[in-house]
């Protein structure tokens, strides 16, 4: 572990301490993560006991799903899910591709 992540890991005990943070969020989409980077940045939170969440690139976007529960993840975010419809898609999806003990 090198000196950043080293004081990653006290911040991130501190805010949890001070703010009740329980966890983090990184994304597929926008900052476009690499899986090596998330996968460290689980393991960082894991010396502070915090989950991961992961947004993934849209509704209906399997492979990314699939990446974040290969990660372990906590939850998955789905963006643009701001209609029934849109919801509906997210369901539909993760009732057909993910396995039931995944949930």
């Amino acid at each position: 572990m090198n000196k950043l992540e080293t004081q990653m890991i006290q911040i991130l005990k501190q805010l949890k301490a001070d703010y009740r943070v329980t966890g983090l969020k990184a994304e597929f989409e926008a900052e476009a993560s690499r899986m090596e980077e998330l996968m460290r940045l689980k393991e960082i939170g894991g010396f502070c006991d915090l989950n991961l969440l992961i947004k993934i690139g849209g509704a209906e976007d399997i492979s990314h799903m699939f990446d974040a529960l290969n990660l372990g993840v906590h939850a998955l975010n789905a963006p643009m899910v701001e209609t029934s419809f849109a919801a509906g898609k997210f369901y539909k999806c993760v009732k057909k591709y993910i396995p039931a003990e995944d949930l």
